[in-house]
């Protein structure tokens, strides 16, 4: 194994000879990736429950849709049943 020391090139003074590198520590890269990650997860999971909800709810709408339409389809006969004169007496 090699134990030696970095080696620093600094000035008498305090300052370095070469400039620092710059850009973003890969420490705070790593932290924005998970980040990123994280939402992108919450979003899908996010989208996949909406979706369930959905595929839940579907069945439910369409009953309601279909019970109206009669409804309605009934209540017009109805109206017009009566505009027209031509109730039955019992």
């Amino acid at each position: 194994m090699n134990n030696t020391p970095p080696t620093l090139d600094m000035r008498l003074d305090g300052s370095f000879r070469t400039p620092p590198r710059a850009g973003l520590p890969l420490s705070f890269k790593l932290m924005l990736g998970g980040v990123i990650l994280a939402l992108t997860a919450g979003a899908v999971a996010f989208a996949a429950l909406a979706l369930w909800v959905l595929s839940m709810a579907l069945p439910v709408i369409i009953v309601a849709a279909a019970f109206a339409w009669c409804m309605m389809k009934f209540r017009r006969w109805q109206a017009q049943r009566s505009v027209s004169g031509s109730r039955s007496v019992y």
